[in-house]
């Protein structure tokens, strides 16, 4: 059986295989090429679902605003549409306008380009990081960290098993108890910050003592 090698094999020409499938009497070089070749027609025959991809998350993004996240879960299963294989759909389809812009690329690649959600900015301070020190820039971090693996297990919890969710309930109250332990370190720190700055001003308006 003769087979040409993948784009980017360094062989000049077809190399020469075994006819059938891999026995163990090929050698390692037999077996290799033919390895390589099934890889890139998996990879071609992906290239061609990501538009597909594509369309079931602008399908599915649409009507998901018909749920909330139990009602969903359900929804999905009913439909026997994969929760993962949704989720990366409608990631898909909001990183990209359309589903021509996702042409050579498999369905790996395309969700790996994904929107990610950043923190947003309070009004007036699109970009205040110039105030933090190091570890305000750390603890900023940490923050947009928690957040962002927040919105990741939203669609995780939505799929929780109704004995799952009871296990889980304390360990998320756990955490949300920290958080707010967080807040309400920020907030007196926050309290202080006002109270200097405000102190500060007073004494800049008193007026000089007169001298003698």
């Amino acid at each position: 059986m003769t087979q040409n090698t993948a784009d980017g094999d360094k062989s000049c020409g077809p190399q020469l295989l075994p006819d059938g499938e891999p026995t163990n009497e090929w050698g390692l070089d037999e077996l290799s090429l033919y390895a390589q070749i099934q890889h890139h027609q998996i990879i071609d025959g992906e290239k061609s679902l990501t538009p597909s991809y594509w369309r079931l998350g602008q399908a599915l993004v649409l009507a998901k605003e018909a749920f909330n996240h139990g009602q969903w879960a359900r929804y999905l299963t009913d439909l026997g549409i994969d929760k993962t294989r949704a989720s990366k759909a409608r990631a898909i389809y909001r990183t990209f306008d359309n589903e021509e812009n996702v042409a050579g690329l498999t369905v790996e690649e395309a969700y790996t380009k994904r929107q990610r959600k950043q923190p947003v900015a309070p009004d007036g301070q699109d970009d205040d990081s110039a105030l933090l020190n190091e570890d305000g820039k750390r603890l900023r971090r940490s923050i947009a960290t928690i957040s962002t693996r927040t919105d990741k297990t939203l669609d995780d919890a939505a799929f929780a098993e109704p004995r799952e969710a009871v296990i889980l309930i304390p360990a998320v109250r756990k955490a949300i108890q920290r958080l707010q332990n967080l807040l309400d370190y920020l907030e007196e720190r926050a309290t202080h910050a006002q109270a200097d700055a405000s102190a500060q001003h007073k004494d800049s308006e008193k007026p000089p003592e007169a001298t003698s």
